[in-house]
């Protein structure tokens, strides 16, 4: 067995028992370690043809995570707020894409995952809440837009607009307004409401809990710490020249039309 820092480091298949990574001890047994600066040993797995080294906890020492409670009792439930909490998911969905699509390049699978779960889910709440708002009459369609192969009707309610998918033969009932981007990412408007706030509101709207799972979604960060400094430049720099070259052939084929 090797030491690193005095402390034991064990590959995964020989780790004892109550000794767990951060992760693990998060997200099966909702508990976070007393000090994540002092673990009790280390984990050496080969992943992805390097050797990565994992920090370990002792159940032990280790206290329950508090649950966040979202407090929406000063908001009132009408079209701006439904709207407002629209943008917010919707964003924070965007956001999820981009992340999927920055780490399939830096090959992190698992969070490439993670986040195409996350703005699925995202989406299907949005389009509940917009089909709910369809059928009692308090979302306006504008028209359709273009967006390389696909087509989204474009609504609007109060003073937010959003997009929802179509079929082809569905757009032909509808005003044709022109080819569009890939929308960003970016929040270009300030909302009073944060994203578990938003979800709340929009649940309550529906009359369900939509969002089952135990653990929370959480927007996953890039995990380059194993890296050199030269390899998270190359790596990002590789994603990003990617990303680019995949925007910029979407707004080509848009512009020739």
């Amino acid at each position: 067995m090797q030491t690193i820092e005095d402390k034991p480091c064990y590959r995964w298949q020989d780790v004892p028992e109550r000794l767990f990574t951060k992760t693990k001890l998060k997200d099966e047994y909702s508990l976070k370690p007393n000090d994540e600066s002092n673990p009790d040993a280390f984990m050496k797995s080969y992943v992805h043809g390097r050797w990565r080294t994992y920090n370990l906890y002792h159940i032990d020492n280790c206290k329950p995570i508090k649950k966040r409670i979202t407090d929406i009792s000063n908001f009132v439930l009408n079209d701006e707020t439904i709207a407002g909490s629209m943008y917010v998911i919707n964003k924070s969905a965007k956001k999820s894409r981009d992340t999927k699509e920055i780490n399939y390049y830096l090959r992190n699978h698992s969070v490439v995952q993670r986040a195409k779960g996350r703005s699925i889910e995202i989406y299907e709440l949005k389009n509940m809440v917009i089909n709910k708002l369809m059928n009692e009459k308090r979302i306006e369609i504008i028209g359709y837009h273009k967006q390389l192969n696909n087509h989204l009707l474009l609504l609007k309610i109060a003073d937010f607009t959003f997009h929802t998918p179509i079929s082809e033969e569905e757009s032909k009932s509808y005003s044709y307004l022109g080819e569009i981007g890939i929308i960003s990412a970016s929040i270009s408007r300030k909302v009073d409401i944060k994203f578990n706030q938003a979800v709340k509101l929009l649940e309550k709207y529906l009359e369900l809990k939509f969002f089952r799972r135990k653990k929370t979604w959480k927007e996953s960060s890039i995990n380059m710490k194993n890296l050199t400094i030269e390899e998270r430049k190359k790596l990002i720099k590789k994603a990003s020249k990617a990303i680019n070259k995949k925007y910029d052939k979407a707004f080509r084929m848009i512009s020739k039309n």
